[in-house]
């Protein structure tokens, strides 16, 4: 009897660990999208969109579209920082990164060019989105402690001049 009862303890422990392990994974796969920096998963954030552009390997025009989309997360970021009054050095990295992301777009869209492939449309959502960018961070001007505002005016300053750089 003694025996069914440990095989029936090892069956119950490989259930909890599964489930444990299940429900990991469950919990990062939902809340990946929504997390900020200084969070535990917000690595996980950043392999992510790795991966994800390194299935473009040679398709610039494709890695340019997906980069334009993790800079519209990483713009939900910087509002959802500014919204919970976060930390400055939290907000400051994050528009640092979002910098970061309009550049690789950029140079996506440069190397699509040079490998002749289409980025008309590309190009169009890039305007589009950095406007939209430039819009909300003027908002976000009015709603910042004043230790932060500057930095929000150089963003989207910055944001402004890579519009000019696509519409001369």
């Amino acid at each position: 009897m003694k025996l069914n009862q440990k095989g029936f303890l090892g069956k119950i422990i490989v259930f909890i660990m599964l489930s444990i392990i299940v429900g990991g994974c469950i919990y990062v796969y939902y809340n990946l999208s929504k997390s900020v920096l200084g969070e535990i998963i917000y690595p996980l954030k950043n392999i992510q969109e790795n991966l994800i552009l390194s299935q473009y390997e040679f398709n610039y025009s494709g890695k340019a579209e997906r980069v334009i989309e993790f800079s519209q997360i990483k713009l939900g970021e910087v509002r959802k920082l500014v919204d919970n009054n976060a930390d400055s050095d939290k907000i400051i990295d994050t528009l640092e990164q979002l910098k970061l992301m309009q550049d690789k777009a950029i140079t996506y869209l440069d190397q699509a060019k040079s490998n002749a492939q289409s980025t008309s449309k590309v190009i169009e959502k890039l305007v589009s989105v950095l406007k939209d960018q430039s819009n909300e961070l003027d908002k976000m001007t009015y709603e910042v402690n004043p230790d932060i505002y500057q930095t929000i005016i150089d963003a989207k300053d910055y944001t402004d001049e890579n519009l000019k750089k696509l519409n001369p």
